[in-house]
């Protein structure tokens, strides 16, 4: 199947006008990244965009849980025909589930899930409290997907970030693979301006903020007391610039100033070891090994969730388990569940709104009437979007169809579907819903127009706004 790229989809089409505009490739406000030697050239790049930086951002965090190697998605979320996921298909018996046993499906998140067989659900069971699975609804895109393959464009981070989702600290996000897009899928847009920084460490995270060897040297007060030196002598020369309006100048040169001196003590906000309930929620501390799995999960949930870094990526590896047994998926489809179960309750405990997407590389097939895992089949992919919301339960437009796409009777997804042979326009779907329970899909309306055609965007909504 020919790969497609943004390209393709604005051939004959304007690029999407949105706030990336404004973004400036990264000078949208004083990222963590833009520190000496470039901190005073930024000054220079957009008096608008600092002006803007300093509202209140409509994004709500998001996270993309990238399950690398082929996920079974069909053996934990129920997927059916056209008509929704309780569509049935004739047969589930290489899905490694049959929903029509008794007791066999669980509704509780909106997108049914196998009540007895999956291991991702017991891991979102096992971290969630009562209280915030109630406010958690998910839906489903069905479609083909190349397996074993980084080439699947379906990563909707850096479009996240190109519309506006950035961070107050680390305007960028945070991932954990060494790609264009953090994780192990391609994004549409390779755009590497929008790469996330890429952690391997907490030490990672924490140099983000980093002034360079010499400056880390010196104490927090010493690092204020250079910063502000260099804003103050930017400020004199570029009000001798500014053709005779220098209080309006002024006024936007002392709000960089604020953002800025806050990053000269900002490192602990950034360390999850900081914060009581998701060090708690996290099972970390200061003795947790630098490089531990948790501990880089945790920094990136916090920091998305928090607002303090724009959305992020959580790799999920060994996704690829068709060893012929059920023992090797259950546990890593019960990591998957724990990593998306972390994030939403830490996301109830800050009482934040959070929106995430499950991607995966293909998919596999079991043994006929088994959840051993026999080999990959790349039409038996999903992606999985999830909304939590404090505030009140997220609206499902149609609760009775939270899919998106179809699978026909040979278990595998229908290609013919709007989404179904396409990643580039899952991950616009993905895109869509993002925008829309941020408020933000009417303004976009020209890219997702550019992209399924006009009007057509209401077709890949699985949540009102």
């Amino acid at each position: 199947m020919a790969k497609k790229n943004k390209a393709d989809y604005f051939a004959d089409h304007k690029k999407p006008v949105t706030r990336r505009d404004f973004l400036a490739r990264g000078s949208l406000s004083f990222s963590a990244t833009v520190f000496a030697p470039t901190l005073l050239s930024s000054l220079f790049k957009s008096r608008k965009a600092m002006a803007a930086s300093s509202s209140v951002s409509p994004f709500i965090p998001f996270l993309v849980f990238d399950c690398n190697g082929g996920a079974s998605m069909p053996g934990n979320f129920l997927v059916g025909g056209a008509g929704g996921p309780q569509d049935l298909l004739p047969s589930y018996n290489l899905l490694g589930w049959n929903p029509r046993a008794a007791g066999a499906v669980d509704t509780r998140f909106g997108l049914p899930m196998a009540a007895k067989a999956s291991q991702i659900l017991a891991g979102i069971l096992a971290t969630v409290s009562p209280a915030a699975q109630a406010n958690l609804r998910m839906g489903s895109f069905a479609h083909f997907g190349q397996d074993d393959s980084s080439t699947n464009n379906i990563s909707a981070l850096i479009l996240a970030i190109e519309m506006g989702a950035t961070g107050s600290i680390v305007n960028r996000g945070f991932g954990t693979q060494p790609t264009l897009s953090g994780g192990n899928s391609n994004a549409v847009d390779q755009d590497a301006s929008f790469q996330p920084i890429i952690v391997q460490s907490i030490n990672d995270v924490l140099n983000s903020l980093s002034f360079g060897p010499s400056l880390d040297q010196l104490s927090a007060s010493s690092r204020r007391a250079i910063v502000k030196a260099a804003l103050t002598m930017s400020v004199e020369q570029l009000n001798k610039l500014s053709a005779g309006n220098p209080g309006a100048f002024g006024n936007q040169m002392g709000a960089a100033f604020q953002s800025a001196m806050g990053y000269t003590t900002a490192g602990a906000q950034l360390d999850p070891r900081s914060d009581a309930k998701i060090s708690a929620l996290y099972n970390i501390n200061a003795q947790t090994d630098v490089a531990d799995p948790n501990l880089i999960s945790a920094a990136i949930a916090m920091n998305v969730l928090k607002g303090q870094s724009g959305p992020g990526v959580i790799t999920i590896n060994g996704c690829d388990y068709h060893d012929g047994s059920q023992t090797t998926g259950d546990a890593i489809d019960l990591q998957i569940g724990t990593q998306i179960g972390l994030a939403v309750e830490a996301a109830h405990l800050l009482n934040t709104p959070f929106f995430f997407q499950v991607l995966t590389d293909g998919g596999i097939f079991a043994q006929t009437d088994t959840r051993n895992w026999a080999g990959d089949a790349g039409d038996k992919s999903m992606t999985i979007v999830g909304y939590y919301n404090p505030a009140s339960v997220p609206q499902l437009i149609n609760p009775h169809s939270p899919q998106i796409g179809a699978f026909n009777a040979g278990q595998g997804a229908d290609q013919n579907t709007l989404v179904g042979s396409d990643t580039g326009k899952v991950c616009y779907g993905v895109l869509a819903n993002y925008l829309q329970v941020c408020g933000q899909l009417g303004a976009n309306a020209d890219t997702f127009n550019s992209v399924f055609g006009t009007g057509v965007v209401d077709q890949v909504l699985l949540f009102g706004g």
